[in-house]
């Protein structure tokens, strides 16, 4: 199995100092053959983000499973 991770433009954030700004957005880290297999499983766990009229969701295969935090 494939992992994939699914995003979104839709959307904003508000910085540290209390701009708003569009961003990506990370929904759900999803397995999969394929990507349309892995949004297949995405929207069966996520069924809520058919009822909130996202548009443009997208879907990008990852290296591996790992994840690594950075602190600036």
């Amino acid at each position: 199995m494939k992992y994939y991770i699914f995003l979104t433009k839709n959307g904003d954030t508000i910085t540290p100092i209390g701009e708003e700004i569009e961003t990506l957005q990370v929904l759900d880290w999803t397995k999969g053959k394929t990507k349309k297999d892995a949004f297949r499983t995405f929207l069966k766990n996520n069924a809520y983000f058919k009822e909130h009229d996202f548009k443009d969701i997208m879907a990008m295969e990852l290296k591996n499973e790992s994840v690594e935090h950075f602190e600036m």
